[in-house]
């Protein structure tokens, strides 16, 4: 997944049974709103997974998810990439309530953890709350740079904390 990457594309739809192309209409999705930080774990940030294992998982990059509109949902997906190293390192990210004091007890989302290049996730807040993002590396130590890509089917804005 790379956005704003522009090509040329070719659509086949088939619908079964049925003779004619005024059978199918496509229809535009509408445009989702897009933010994107970058945002790195190093020394004291590079934290590790949510797990009893490694405490210092608090540690990591936090960034608030807010909806300009609360009461409704909205929907998301979430895209963390890492660096071009020659060796990806494990990572994945923790999505939580946003509690007062920032205080990260409540998870309400996650991605899986991956030794890949990138890792998504998609999902919804049901009342439009704002949210916490915590991207995370496996293990507790390992460094590298990420960007933090979050798109919204309703304006948000994304803050470090």
């Amino acid at each position: 997944f790379a956005p704003d990457t522009k090509g040329q594309y070719h659509l086949r739809a088939c619908c079964p049974g049925s003779v004619g192309s005024d059978v199918l209409n496509l229809v535009p999705l509408p445009s989702w709103n897009r933010c994107m930080v970058k945002g790195e774990w190093k020394g004291t940030t590079a934290g590790g997974r949510y797990a009893a294992a490694h405490p210092n998982w608090a540690n990591n990059p936090k960034f608030e998810l807010a909806p300009k509109v609360t009461g409704e949902p909205v929907r998301f997906a979430i895209v963390l990439t890492q660096s071009d190293k020659p060796a990806p390192i494990g990572l994945g990210f923790y999505v939580f309530k946003k509690l007062p004091g920032n205080v990260l007890k409540e998870v309400v989302g996650k991605s899986g953890f991956v030794s890949g290049r990138e890792v998504a996730f998609e999902g919804v807040i049901p009342l439009g709350e704002p949210s916490i993002i915590l991207p995370a590396t496996f293990e507790q130590g390992q460094e590298d740079t990420f960007t933090l890509f979050v798109f919204t089917d309703k304006e948000c804005t994304l803050t470090p904390l």
